[in-house]
């Protein structure tokens, strides 16, 4: 009996090794390119951007910009970019505003998420441009087109 036991014991554990870490890597729960899992990061990437948490939001962003652009490159030209928006809007540096994901798409592949700018509650018309996402290695990646960091 106990030849027996340490056979089916010998096949168990690794086997619940293997499932262990396929679901620990994310194998196993890959549902592909869904909409509810691009609004998902979307929403993750829009959250970073609203607390100002750059390094948060610069980790949604494709393997390949960050290989050409550095988290502390990335985190500058946020800084640049949020208080030029803000001028815009007419708001002191100090104050806040929150992206919220309005409209987005899936076409296989491909996404396209458009964010809003709020103040207080309010939306603000005057900045609404749709950003291009890409399904890839198990996720959705934000896409640059910018040559620049």
């Amino acid at each position: 009996m106990w030849r027996q036991a340490n056979g089916v014991i010998k096949i168990l554990v690794p086997s619940l090794l293997l499932l262990a870490f396929l679901v620990a890597c994310g194998g196993g729960t890959d549902s592909g390119p869904t909409e509810n899992g691009l609004r998902d990061r979307a929403e993750k990437f829009a959250e970073g951007l609203s607390n100002e948490k750059w390094a948060e939001a610069y980790s949604y962003f494709a393997p390949e910009y960050k290989s050409q652009c550095s988290g502390f490159d990335f985190s500058l030209g946020s800084r640049v970019g949020i208080t030029m928006v803000k001028g815009l809007m007419g708001l002191d540096e100090s104050e806040s505003i929150e992206f919220r994901v309005e409209r987005l798409s899936v076409d296989g592949v491909r996404g396209q998420v458009s964010n809003a700018v709020y103040f207080n509650g309010e939306r603000f018309d005057g900045v609404n441009t749709p950003d291009d996402w890409v399904f890839s290695v198990g996720d959705w990646w934000m896409v640059s087109h910018d040559e620049d960091c």
